[in-house]
């Protein structure tokens, strides 16, 4: 189970990367992460119409990609 702590910094860590998406138009490839630590970037980040959120990657360590929305 994750501590507050940490899923505030989940939490912060997908915020500053869609900035920096929306900054400089690039997409930003978070590290690889768990099932559930990859949900809370994509709950985080859903209600941002300018950006969407990917899983890539195989096996149970994903890495997110956050793009800006076409």
């Amino acid at each position: 189970r994750m501590s507050a702590e940490q899923e505030a910094a989940l939490e912060k860590q997908a915020q500053d990367a869609a900035k920096e998406v929306k900054r400089w138009g690039e997409a930003v490839t978070l590290p690889e992460m768990n099932a559930h630590d990859r949900r809370l970037i994509h709950i985080t980040l859903k209600e941002d119409k300018e950006i969407v959120t990917d899983s890539k990657g195989d096996g149970a360590r994903k890495s997110v990609v956050i793009s800006l929305a076409k």
